[in-house]
């Protein structure tokens, strides 16, 4: 019975994982579009809210490997990649944040970059840590991301 609870417990925390990620790509998929429709005033401050939000993602998703260098307990871990972990993560965190400061059509190719090798590095060195369900998870959502800022980058690129 307790494992039985234990099952449904890990089940709903995948679930609402996984509708709190489709939810986080509301934002990315409105503002990528939204910059092609408004007029060209509006679309490039509308540009620069989706650089911040995707700062802010960036930061986020690097907090992963933070986690993991925290409170992964496997032999197959060393405290030498815990340590890189911890680097890497405070690494695209600023690269986040340096985004902030750039011309935003230079800031919008290097946070898509940053998304694009966030997820490389998460899927070579983590892959004995995170399950399938959040690599499928991550692949989709990140595409998708990268998508919209190609859409954004395109859009910077056309109006200047």
């Amino acid at each position: 019975m307790q494992q039985n609870n234990q099952i449904k417990q890990m089940s709903s925390h995948i679930e609402l994982a996984q509708k709190l990620g489709y939810a986080g790509l509301i934002p990315f998929v409105l503002m990528a579009a939204a910059v092609w429709f408004l007029p060209e005033s509006n679309a490039l401050t509308i540009s620069q809210y989706f650089i911040a939000y995707s700062a802010i993602i960036l930061s986020f998703l690097s907090c992963l490997l933070w986690s993991a260098a925290l409170f992964t307990q496997t032999d197959a871990t060393t405290n030498q990649q815990k340590k890189q972990w911890l680097v890497i993560s405070i690494s695209f965190s600023l690269i986040g944040w340096i985004s902030l400061l750039l011309p935003q059509g230079l800031g919008i190719w290097v946070l898509m970059t940053g998304f694009y090798a966030l997820l490389r590095y998460e899927k070579r060195s983590l892959h004995t840590i995170y399950p399938d369900w959040f690599y499928e998870l991550r692949h989709w959502l990140s595409n998708i991301v990268l998508c919209c800022h190609l859409s954004v980058a395109v859009f910077l690129l056309v109006t200047s």
